[in-house]
This record gives C-alpha cells, sequence and structure tokens, in this order.
C-alpha cells in the first residue's frame, strides 16, 4: 500500500497550513496578481488563495489513493492480460510485475 494512503488527513492539513500556503502565495499567488490574473483582478483574496492550495492538497490525497486502487486492479488483470505499467516506484513494479524492464 501507497505511504501516502496511509498518512491521516490532519498531517495533510497541518503541511497545507505550515508549508504549501506560504509557498504557493509566494511564488503563484503574487506574481499572478501582478499580471493582473486573480479573480477579482486584484490582490488575492484568502478565500481564493485558499480554495486553490485546498484544491492541490486534495489532488494529493485522491491520486495516493487512486494509485493503490490501480495497483490492486494491476495485479487482478495481469492474470489473463499483459499490462505494460509505467512507473518510478521499483519496490511497486516488482510487486505487481512478473518481469521488470528498467531504461
Amino acid at each position: 500500500m501507497d505511504l501516502a494512503v496511509s498518512i491521516p488527513s490532519i498531517v495533510y492539513r497541518l503541511w497545507e497550513l505550515k508549508v504549501l500556503s506560504p509557498v504557493l502565495r509566494t511564488h503563484i499567488m503574487e506574481p499572478l496578481s501582478e499580471l493582473g490574473f486573480s479573480q477579482f483582478a486584484g490582490r488575492p483574496t484568502l478565500a481564493w488563495t485558499s480554495i486553490f492550495t485546498a484544491s492541490i492538497l486534495l489532488a494529493i490525497m485522491v491520486t495516493s489513493l487512486a494509485s493503490a486502487k490501480i495497483e490492486e486492479l494491476v495485479v487482478e488483470l495481469k492474470r489473463d492480460v499483459t499490462v505494460v505499467l509505467v512507473t518510478h516506484n521499483s519496490f511497486q513494479a516488482f510487486r505487481v510485475s512478473d518481469y521488470v524492464a528498467f531504461m
């Protein structure tokens, strides 16, 4: 099982508050507002920043859950069909594959 699936939501939320929000605000939101790409053509509001960071956080959480489900499906499918899986996770490759090729 993927490590990201087992991390509680509160840990993700703390990471969002302490790391992700300040980085996004400094490196993405402020430059976009200077170019005039903010929601109201002004400085980014707190709500807009929160929605943006929450959507990134949700995408991270859903991706890790989907990855675990896809791995289970690959294990079921490999009995009947040939599956080519491209991954950066060598442990996952050995877990679900009969043959592994490194490039």
